[in-house]
């Protein structure tokens, strides 16, 4: 929502400007690209990890509030062959066990200790932060608390299907769709709105 009324505000200041300065369409359809290639930019740097993480034990008792902690058991590891300052990056299947829907079976990748790797077998139980109640995607807790690591060792191991989402949750053709999608898709829209204005 913020990228569209920060759209929305750029494009209706490029378009005053231009019928003020009397621009032809072509100047404005350049600003209007621009403007789009612009927003574009600060959405890729915003989404690519650039911003502070909070600190880890900040993360977890947000998590832990929010009800997305969660046990969990390794279910399967493999070496993806590649290697992070000469540390292996494992591939590793994971069953998660949340308290507010079913199972599910999720899949990331983490670089792993190579003194570690020996550890790291199948039903090892983990403890895991929900990016997020309507996603799959996890983050394995490296020091998780007492009381969690205990749950997940008590937990019956389990083996459930890869994650779907709940009903209610809409899914598209191609997956989720990019933030920077919407910005994009108003210039676009703008653009074509005022197309006839600017050639007549």
């Amino acid at each position: 929502m913020l990228n569209v009324a920060l759209l929305g505000g750029v494009v209706a200041i490029i378009v005053a400007a231009g019928v003020m300065r009397d621009l032809s369409w072509l100047d404005l359809m350049l600003w209007l690209l621009f403007a789009g290639v612009a927003l574009l930019l600060v959405n890729v740097f915003a989404s690519s990890g650039m911003r502070p993480r909070r600190p880890e034990g900040l993360a977890l008792a947000a998590a832990e509030k929010e009800g997305r902690l969660a046990v969990a058991r390794l279910l399967r590891i493999r070496q993806t062959g590649t290697f992070v300052n000469l540390q292996p990056l494992c591939e590793l299947t994971i069953a998660v066990a949340p308290t507010d829907r079913a199972a599910y079976r999720t899949s990331l990748r983490q670089v792993i200790q190579m003194i570690d790797v020996a550890n790291w077998q199948p039903g090892m139980p983990l403890v895991v932060i929900r990016h997020s109640l309507d996603r799959p995607e996890i983050t394995v807790l490296q020091n998780p608390p007492a009381g969690w690591l205990a749950q997940a060792a008590a937990a019956p191991e389990i083996d459930p299907p890869t994650w779907s989402s709940p009903p209610g949750i809409r899914t598209v053709l191609f997956g989720k769709v990019p933030g920077w999608i919407y910005p994009i898709g108003f210039l676009v829209g703008a653009g074509l709105a005022l197309l006839p204005i600017l050639l007549g």
